[in-house]
């Protein structure tokens, strides 16, 4: 913002009231018809900034990054030609002034907030508890129970048409299930994201394959059909097709990863989903019991001396098999020199008898010290 010689960003300030609320709709209806002819004109803000209090906003366009010529001599038109779009934007523009540059911590600053009193309530600090063993087997048993009756749902769902779900649910319109907001206002983005959504796991369901104009084609009948609940008259805001394009790998990618939400810093999940961690966690539950073994045979020796002659047993076999296998590759080494004259390579004798290379080398250097 202050660097005389690059820029990234283009901002204005916009300080004509309008309503209190935050939303674009608060905007003053002058300053939002020229928004709605900037976007016709695919020239919108990228970031749209709106106090909630009095409604007067700040925009922000992301653009092409502008270097001057570097050069005094040269008439320096990148700088200029930010200077005239700039002038055009906001004639007020705001004049940046470069302080000591330093990079904030988050702590630092809520510190001083709260030393000014702008924040009255410290977040709360306390650690969330970690879930015992039977609340995970409770909380795994209740997940795959409401599952069960989940699929069951949707299997009936599925199988209904549209009339009929029309007639047990009247928030669908169509096959399309309309959501509103507390003021009663249809939430078109979300109903549109919403059922695009559905329609995708209900194809990959079905095996079909997720192509992108299917669930494209399944925001765009939602949107409308929200649109056309809309009372307030608001315009048409569908979004270009490079955003709706965006949408569907991303409904694509939720579908086929099958992700779930976690409480941030646990690694513990919410009580509706069982995390990897605590899935791991459930896994191991048997250590406890294996423990428990480990302490009733200390205090039992009789009930460990079967054990250890198992062991010993199985150790005597091994050790006699490595014998076998020692001399055998030893006798192969000795009769190989002792007839041609050459010695087996590594990489033979690790082929002919299944060895590892550390161990062929031992038996290579038995043999060649023995000679």
């Amino acid at each position: 913002m202050t660097d005389p010689h690059f820029a990234a960003f283009a901002a204005a300030d916009i300080d004509t009231p309008g309503t209190p609320g935050g939303s674009i709709n608060n905007l003053h209806p002058d300053v939002l018809a020229i928004l709605t002819k900037m976007r016709q004109l695919h020239a919108a803000p990228g970031w749209i900034g709106i106090n909630p209090t009095n409604g007067k906003a700040q925009l922000i366009w992301a653009i092409d990054p502008v270097y001057s010529d570097g050069d005094p001599t040269k008439p320096n038109r990148p700088m200029k030609l930010l200077k005239r779009v700039q002038h055009g934007l906001n004639p007020n523009a705001y004049r940046w002034n470069c302080y000591p540059f330093r990079i904030h911590k988050l702590k630092d600053l809520e510190a001083m907030l709260e030393q000014l009193g702008a924040l009255t309530t410290a977040p709360d600090k306390t650690p969330t508890p970690a879930k015992t063993g039977t609340d995970l087997i409770l909380q795994a048993k209740a997940n795959r129970e409401r599952a069960q009756r989940m699929r069951a749902l949707s299997d009936e769902l599925d199988g209904l048409s549209v009339e009929e779900l029309e007639r047990h649910a009247p928030s669908y319109i169509q096959g399309v299930r309309v959501l509103y907001d507390a003021a009663g206002t249809p939430q078109r983005d979300e109903t549109a994201f919403r059922h695009a959504l559905k329609t995708a796991h209900r194809l990959h369901k079905r095996g079909q394959r997720l192509k992108d104009n299917l669930i494209i084609d399944a925001y765009e009948h939602a949107y409308r059909i929200a649109h056309a609940q809309d009372t307030l008259g608001r315009p048409d805001e569908m979004p270009p097709m490079r955003d709706r394009l965006t949408m569907a790998r991303r409904v694509r990618a939720y579908v086929t990863t099958n992700k779930t939400g976690k409480v941030a810093g646990t690694g513990l999940s919410s009580t509706q989903h069982v995390t990897p961690v605590e899935r791991n966690a459930l896994r191991t539950f048997g250590s406890c019991g294996g423990k428990a073994t480990v302490q009733r045979r200390a205090n039992n020796p009789e009930e460990r001396e079967p054990l250890r002659k198992g062991w010993e047993k199985a150790n005597m076999q091994r050790q006699r098999q490595a014998k076998a296998s020692k001399a055998e590759v030893l006798a192969f080494l000795s009769k190989q020199i002792a007839e041609s004259g050459t010695q087996p390579t590594r990489r033979e004798v690790m082929d002919e008898f299944n060895l590892s290379e550390s161990t062929a080398k031992r038996y290579i250097r038995t043999v060649r010290d023995l000679l």
